[in-house]
């Protein structure tokens, strides 16, 4: 027998080679018809049989039987417009899921075989098809389909259709055991349904008790509110529809006038239009409000949906629309992703893994279909990640790297984008807090380290690391590639000394006096050469400097009336107004910034003070931080005015949380008589210098308002 004629014999076959009927079945419950024009008799007829009573009698079989509650499940997906674009949405978005098949053992050349053989099938129609009628059982508990075989070929079996099981067919032995009828209502001709044969999915039944859990135990209560509230409206429309007139005559007029007026004034209400004697009362009642209707038939669906989606639907969901775009706001995706792994599990089990013992034997390992479910990362903590990885040694895979960052593989002759510049160096608690890892005990070491002297051989290697390298990226390539740096991670070691340059003035004014160099011009010699071992520790004392000239005291309230440059000499602490605790705490910060002691060792000492004057730990580091920053400040005004700089530009806070009134400010050219930042206790906002040809117009000479320092 030919594959056609083969195919075409099953087609006219159902279960167990039981011919199939030579006409369709008549619809379970008959054809909807509407006799009566009365709204009421139609709404009462779209209820469909569904009744308190019959409800309850499913809920009592609940434990023992399921069939009546898959037929159920099957009538409200069937009638119910609602609930049937629901469904179809959920389905749609496991659906739109990428599917792959993997072999069981990549080793075993047949369990590759087999899995060859799935993919094959895996793109045809039939098995679309039966992949969305499974998810039926979302709503039926059961849902199932009988698999058509080719076995034209010797040895071979290959899957080709699948018939799906009629919900009427489904039958539960007393141990819960699904069964088949063959016949309806033949209950003693049943057959009980092999893998392979059928593929076969249950949702939400549990051992034992198959009905206890079923979703369309809740649906039906929401469903049949829904329909009563719809049999109401019916109801009041019947009444209410039309206008109701009211109109007076004399006591004693004679009947016939009466039912001449009758219908002299009911034609005059259908053309709408009317013409009475002076004198008559006419009263007209119109139709009620019929929003409480619309709200709670709202409310209705919504909860049906909340009950299907896991949340209220999207607005073409919530209008019973079987289509839609948003799927992944309409689903959530815990739901989506419990669906897909069902469904692969029922193919699995039920289709894939006989198929691959018949074919192969049942020694081989089955291949298995699974469905692609992604988490959504944010590219840029992903890229953080891969940089971790190559920091610690990691072999990344290029492709791996582009395909997770959604990047694509550039072409050879594609133009690629160049690195970006190199950013400017930041106060050492950010760049901890782009180290990852130990960040808070990281970014106390790096801004203890940033006030204090280093030792000889740190400024050795140093210097020779910063002569060596043009710019920051390669600073930072040769500190990663250097095994033999004392102090501990590259990241620790960049931090410092990106510090102590920055604090100098020396490395950002290189990188843009040589990258604005017309080309072919000579290229300016790096200020930090070889052997210039002093630039480190001169650029520490230079900022030592700067602090120990803010040598008078004065309270909050004092500085506040200073002029700007009477400020610079001006030391104080907010929220501390007694001199004498001000001038102890510029003794204790004087030392630490001289002697390169760090926050804690500062605060051992300062702690007397602070605690008399009621601070917190967060104010008394912001002191810290504060006067080390105008410490570093001051040396690179110095450094910075020394190499030639002409302005100064505004750059964004190292802060979590940045100053909204500071941010306001960020990428402004002001001109050198305006004060760098920190502005006020607290600040963490960056500044670089500028040079001849970096920026156009005019600097700012304006102070911002919030300067405070």
């Amino acid at each position: 027998m030919s594959v056609l004629r083969q195919v075409i014999d099953w087609m006219r076959r159902t279960t167990q080679g039981l011919p199939a009927p030579t006409a369709p079945p008549l619809p379970r419950l008959g054809q909807l018809e509407l006799r009566s024009p009365e709204m009421v008799q139609a709404a009462r007829a779209i209820t469909r049989g569904l009744t308190p009573e019959r409800i309850e009698a499913l809920f009592r079989a609940a434990v023992y039987s399921v069939a009546d509650q898959v037929l159920l499940g099957a009538e409200i997906e069937e009638y119910d417009d609602h609930v049937a674009g629901t469904l179809e949405l959920r389905r749609a978005a496991v659906l739109g899921l990428d599917v792959i098949v993997s072999a069981g053992d990549r080793r075993d050349r047949r369990s590759q075989q087999a899995a060859e053989q799935v993919r094959d099938v895996l793109g045809e129609p039939w098995m679309t098809a039966l992949r969305e009628h499974l998810l039926r059982s979302v709503l039926q508990q059961y849902a199932g389909a009988e698999i058509y075989w080719d076995t034209s070929r010797a040895g071979s079996w290959r899957p080709v259709g699948m018939y799906p099981i009629e919900p009427w067919r489904w039958h539960f032995a007393r141990d819960a055991r699904p069964l088949l009828l063959r016949r309806p209502q033949h209950l003693s001709d049943a057959i009980e349904p092999c893998a392979g044969k059928y593929c076969v999915m249950t949702y939400g039944a549990l051992p034992g008790q198959p009905g206890s859990g079923a979703k369309v135990r809740s649906l039906a209560l929401l469903w049949f509110i829904g329909r009563l509230g719809l049999v109401g409206w019916g109801e009041q429309v019947d009444a209410w529809f039309q206008p109701f007139t009211i109109f007076q005559y004399e006591a004693g007029a004679p009947e016939s006038a009466i039912r001449r007026w009758l219908e002299e004034y009911s034609r005059m209400a259908k053309d709408r239009t009317a013409a009475v004697p002076a004198g008559t009362n006419v009263q007209v009642h119109d139709v009620p409000d019929q929003s409480p209707y619309a709200v709670f038939m709202d409310w209705n669906r919504r909860a049906i949906s909340r009950a299907l989606l896991g949340q209220d639907s999207a607005q073409m969901a919530l209008e019973g629309q079987r289509t839609g775009a948003t799927l992944q706001g309409s689903v959530r995706d815990d739901i989506r992703d419990r669906d897909a792994r069902l469904l692969d599990a029922a193919i699995n089990e039920t289709l894939v893994r006989p198929w691959c013992a018949w074919n192969f034997g049942a020694d081989v390992p089955p291949p298995r279909i699974e469905t692609v479910i992604e988490v959504e990362r944010d590219p840029e903590q992903t890229a953080r990640v891969i940089e971790a990885g190559l920091r610690i040694g990691l072999r990344v895979p290029r492709g791996w790297a582009h395909a997770k960052l959604k990047i694509q593989e550039p072409e050879p002759d594609d133009e690629v984008l160049p690195p970006p510049a190199p950013t400017a160096p930041a106060w050492p608690t950010a760049l901890a807090r782009r180290a990852g890892g130990r960040v808070d005990l990281l970014g106390e070491r790096l801004l203890d380290a940033a006030a204090a002297e280093l030792s000889a051989a740190w400024r050795r290697r140093l210097a020779a690391r910063l002569s060596g390298a043009d710019s920051e990226a390669e600073l930072r390539q040769a500190l990663a590639d250097d095994d033999d740096v004392q102090g501990g991670e590259p990241a620790e070691l960049l931090a410092l000394a990106l510090t102590a340059a920055h604090a100098a003035g020396r490395v950002r004014e290189f990188e843009r006096r040589a990258s604005s160099a017309a080309r072919g011009a000579a290229r300016p010699r790096s200020v930090l050469a070889a052997g210039d071992e002093a630039v480190v520790r001169r650029a520490l004392e230079e900022a030592v400097e700067a602090f120990r000239r803010r040598d008078e005291v004065f309270t909050a309230d004092e500085f506040e009336r200073l002029s700007g440059a009477a400020r610079e000499r001006a030391f104080t602490v907010a929220r501390v107004a007694e001199r004498e605790a001000i001038e102890r705490l510029r003794q204790s910060l004087d030392t630490a910034v001289a002697e390169g002691r760090g926050w804690r060792e500062w605060l051992d000492e300062a702690g007397d003070v602070i605690r008399e004057q009621g601070l917190t730990d967060n104010h008394a580091r912001a002191i810290y931080q504060t006067n080390v920053m105008l410490a570093q400040r001051d040396g690179r005004v110095e450094q910075s005015a020394a190499a030639g700089a002409i302005a100064w530009r505004k750059l964004p806070s190292s802060s979590d949380v940045p100053d909204a009134s500071h941010a306001q400010h960020d990428g402004r050219v002001f001109a050198l008589s305006v004060p760098r930042p920190p502005w006020r206790h607290g600040c963490r906002c960056e500044w670089e210098p500028l040079f001849e040809g970096e920026f156009e117009g005019e600097p700012d000479t304006d102070v911002p308002a919030e300067v405070e320092l």
